[in-house]
This record gives structure tokens, C-alpha cells and sequence, in this order.
């Protein structure tokens, strides 16, 4: 397991979107047009754009051709109630595809889990400290995963809280 300490992450070149105007989408059907789709992402001037990728590369075309305009995707590696637990050695294999492929280093891997819907049947724990403890102890074990395969791991969305 690879790991950096502080002064080499300080050193590391970053892969950075060129503006940090962004949105989140989805490659949608097999046969969209993404070439059309990235050519409206440029034209209003996006810099980002994180897609839904189902672990094994579906939004690959797509990120590839947001990324030949200049835009940064950032990839979400969708799991179905993703808590607890961590990505599967194929979304693993996915993001080292992305990585190889000069497409992005960046990934989310997990999504919302202040949300009860975003946990496995009967695994809420509901205490927001045990919450917080469970989903960071597997993020960090996806992270280094990330990591190890030269992407970057960004931290879990969170859904709007009251």
C-alpha cells in the first residue's frame, strides 16, 4: 500500500480543471450524443463536470470527450445504497482505467450518507457521531484504494441538511 506523507502530497503536480464553474450530469442512454453534450459543456464555458459512472465505465466515452475540451470530470462511482461498505475491485480496476487513460484522477466514492436511503436495509445506525465513524473509516480504506492507483479521492457529497 502506497502511502505520502505531507511533504510529498505538497509536491505532487495536481490535475486541476482550468475554472471552477461545474455541474453534475450523467451519461444518460448508451447512445446519447456526447460529443454534442461536451461541445455545450465548453461553450458554457464549464471547467468541471462530475458524472455517474456504474463501476465499470459507463460514463468513460463521455468523460473522455469532456476532457479533450477542456473540462475536468470528476467521477462518482455509483453504488447503490453505498453504506456501509467499500468499492469492489472492479470500480477499483474502472478507476485505474480512468487514471491510465489520461481522462481524470478524480473520484468520489461514496454519495449522501447523511441520507437513510443512501444505507443498506437495516444498517442506519442513526447517532450522527457512529454515522460519521463508519462512513470515514471506509472512506478512508477507499481513498488509499484511490490513491494507489493514482487517482484523487474527494470526499462524499452531503445532501442538504436541516
Amino acid at each position: 500500500m502506497r502511502r505520502f506523507s505531507s511533504l510529498t502530497v505538497m509536491r505532487m503536480q495536481w490535475d486541476k480543471p482550468r475554472n471552477l464553474r461545474g455541474l453534475h450530469g450523467s451519461p444518460g442512454k448508451l447512445d446519447m450524443a456526447y460529443e454534442w453534450w461536451a461541445d455545450e459543456l465548453k461553450s458554457m464555458d464549464m471547467g468541471l463536470v462530475k458524472l455517474i459512472d456504474d463501476g465499470g465505465g459507463s460514463a468513460m466515452q463521455f468523460a473522455r470527450e469532456c476532457r479533450q475540451r477542456g473540462i475536468m470530470p470528476i467521477i462518482r462511482l455509483w453504488r447503490d445504497r453505498p453504506n456501509p461498505g467499500t468499492l469492489p475491485a472492479k470500480a477499483i480496476e474502472t478507476a485505474r482505467r480512468y487514471v491510465d487513460g489520461g481522462i481524470t484522477r478524480w473520484f468520489e466514492v461514496n454519495n449522501e450518507p447523511n441520507l437513510k436511503c443512501e444505507w443498506q436495509q437495516g444498517t442506519w445506525p442513526g447517532d450522527i457521531g457512529q454515522n460519521a465513524r463508519t462512513v470515514m473509516g471506509h472512506w478512508l480504506s477507499d481513498a488509499q484504494a484511490i490513491i494507489n492507483v493514482g487517482g484523487y479521492p474527494a470526499f462524499p457529497a452531503l445532501a442538504q441538511c436541516k
